[in-house]
């Protein structure tokens, strides 16, 4: 009996250590209602509990991620329209950032909102998934997300390393063709889940992916030991994006970029250290990238101050020792 117990006691230790190793996103989900005439406000507390521990507890690949190597992820899902008790209109907004090596800086890698986001859900309806099947709009529309950072933050720690979780993404689309809900298919939009893909895997945005990964392995990571030559790889991924721009001028993955980027890119080259010929780079480059803000770029021209450079940053770094490695997927 007593050989029983143990046994039990070490598998259950066993499980419970794999599975703090397993699970990859670190998801803080909140659910905004506002005038309700159907729907109980206790509703949607349970759902905001059941997405939250849909993300959380599920691994979504085959690697190895330790608790502080998780992605954190902020989600946010606004209910606009109570279509019937238990049908909803609402808008999903997601936003997920990566640690920056040597530097208490998350930087955000994947911001975006999803106007086109019609789902079921009763009360203690469980949500459930299964690759490559369409089970509910709801866990396909979550699960879309949920590899699109896994893909985007893969492809910023080496060349390409997103691919395989955007053929997940792609599964996920495949599976729900026959979703009765907008979002899915190419001719409903130009702007929706199907081109968001499509953009980023199409042959004319391949160095899409490889700007992700310049700028951030090759650009921030770099910046703690040699600021000048992180800033001279972001400006030289800036100069791929703005190529792309003038060959796809309404590319939806360039908009993601930018819309993500911006305010990053202003504090990084709005800074003291940056000499005026970057400065000058970079204004021109975001001009042409983000026309519509041509004056807000303009201006760091005109800017002498500014942030702290990361060499000059006095944190503990969120990674150890100095000389150790970015977490996750190093190359």
């Amino acid at each position: 009996m007593k050989s029983t117990i143990q046994l039990f006691t070490l598998l259950l230790l066993t499980f419970v250590y794999n599975q703090s190793f397993a699970q990859e996103i670190n998801a803080k989900v909140t659910i905004q209602v506002g005038n309700l005439q159907q729907t109980e406000p206790a509703v949607f507390k349970t759902l905001e509990t059941e997405v939250r521990d849909f993300i959380n507890n599920r691994r979504w690949t085959d690697e190895t991620y330790k608790p502080e190597e998780r992605i954190d992820c902020n989600v946010l899902i606004t209910i606009l329209k109570e279509l019937s008790p238990t049908r909803f209109e609402a808008r999903f907004a997601i936003q997920s950032s990566r640690p920056v090596y040597n530097s208490s800086y998350n930087s955000p890698i994947f911001t975006y909102q999803d106007k086109f986001f019609t789902f079921d859900y009763a009360q203690f309806d469980p949500i459930q998934f299964n690759e490559g099947i369409y089970t509910s709009e709801l866990s396909s529309v979550i699960a879309y997300y949920m590899y699109m950072v896994l893909a985007i933050d893969g492809d910023t720690f080496s060349s390409n390393g997103g691919t395989a979780a955007f053929n997940k993404v792609q599964q996920v689309i495949t599976g729900a063709q026959n979703s009765p809900y907008k979002g899915w298919k190419g001719h409903e939009s130009t702007d929706n889940r199907y081109w968001l893909l499509d953009n980023l895997l199409s042959g004319r945005f391949v160095k899409m992916r490889q700007a992700y990964y310049q700028y951030h392995r090759l650009g921030l990571d770099n910046m703690y030991s040699n600021a000048t030559e992180g800033r001279s790889n972001i400006l030289n991924a800036l100069a791929i994006i703005e190529k792309l721009r003038k060959d796809n001028p309404s590319g939806l993955a360039i908009d993601l970029f930018i819309n993500t980027k911006s305010e990053e890119l202003m504090g990084l080259f709005n800074n003291a250290k940056v000499s005026p010929s970057e400065k000058s780079r970079a204004a021109s480059s975001l001009s042409r990238i983000d026309p519509g803000n041509e004056n807000k770029y303009g201006a760091l021209n005109n800017v002498s101050g500014g942030a702290p450079d990361m060499q000059d940053m006095d944190v503990p770094t969120m990674m150890g020792d100095k000389n150790r490695e970015p977490i996750r997927k190093k190359q």
